[in-house]
């Protein structure tokens, strides 16, 4: 099915305009495949019907909805990039947490933007079922969200394969999955309940909103690497509104940086880029911290559970 004359180019325009994302180079030709498949995988039996919906319609539409299906990237797994779960788990995380007990506020804000299908979301809540012994007396807000409505949707379901899971030791695997009959793998239902999987466009303007700010945590990784610089300025700005006072967003390397003043610092680690906003130190050592509270407890259990001291990351990066 071809794509009629002039039609590539505005459609294009519009996925830029709407989405953020840059088709450009040698992705062209990926876009123009993609175009091409679009209208045939619908049922559609006439192209130009189908790019001229797509100029009448809001990105709320129902061809756009499926269209933002197509153009997403939904490669991911379980504790993707070890390293920095592994850091989060003894630097940022430990320490807010630790932060928290000390003002006696038992509370965490945490959100995965771009969430694709919803492992790294489910990632940071085991995460913080390992932290949290005492879980059940925090209130802890986990939200995530994508573009893609089918991840979402599939992501609610939090049921994986086992490439999902190739990152898992096996006794991880065992305490937070059941086997299923046709070889699939269920999330704990206390672990899937902790996190609420939204729609949302990075590229739109409707956020910071009530679910997303005053973030203790952003993750927004492997997302904005598609985006167009103008695109990606403006998502850094917001999704940098959206964090509490001591708060911290981690992107990737890739994504390039964002435009900093402050009161906000860069911290490379882990092959992450941290973006945090100064907030005053407190006592890390046994000695000044006082007695050990049960983060403290679990910080070395953890790495030893979760991962091998010095191995590289497996699969994709």
């Amino acid at each position: 099915m071809s794509i009629p004359p002039g039609m590539f180019e505005r459609v294009r325009s519009l996925i830029l305009e709407r989405f953020g994302l840059a088709f450009e180079g040698t992705r062209l030709e990926d876009l123009a495949d993609l175009l091409q498949r679009t209208p045939l995988s619908l049922g559609s039996d006439s192209a130009e019907a189908f790019f001229r919906r797509l100029v009448e319609q809001s990105e709320d539409g129902p061809d756009w909805k499926r269209l933002a299906v197509a153009v997403t990237i939904g490669e991911t797994c379980f504790f993707r990039d070890p390293g920095l779960f592994a850091g989060l788990s003894t630097r940022e995380l430990a320490e807010l947490i630790h932060l928290r007990r000390r003002e006696g506020r038992l509370s965490l804000r945490i959100w995965s933007a771009g969430c694709s299908t919803g492992e790294e979301a489910y990632s940071l809540a085991i995460l913080l079922d390992r932290l949290l012994p005492d879980r059940a007396d925090w209130s802890l807000h986990l939200v995530a969200t994508d573009l893609n409505r089918r991840s979402i949707a599939a992501a609610t379901e939090g049921v994986y394969r086992s490439w999902s899971l190739r990152q898992l030791p096996d006794d991880v695997r065992e305490r937070y999955f059941g086997r299923a009959p046709d070889g699939t793998f269920r999330l704990d239902p206390g672990i899937r309940r902790l996190v609420d999987f939204t729609y949302l466009n990075l590229a739109g303007t409707r956020f910071p909103c009530p679910e997303t700010q005053a973030m203790d945590l952003i993750l927004c990784r492997n997302v904005l690497m598609y985006f167009s610089e103008e695109a990606r300025i403006a998502c850094h700005e917001r999704l940098l509104r959206a964090l509490a006072p001591e708060g911290s967003l981690v992107l990737n390397a890739v994504d390039a940086l964002p435009r900093l003043g402050d009161p906000f610092r860069l911290i490379h680690r882990q092959g992450a880029v941290f973006v945090t906003k100064r907030r005053n130190a407190f006592p890390t050592s046994p000695a000044a911290a006082g007695p050990p509270g049960p983060v403290a407890e679990n910080r070395r259990s953890l790495g030893e559970i979760f991962f091998e001291a010095g191995s590289p990351a497996r699969g994709n990066a």
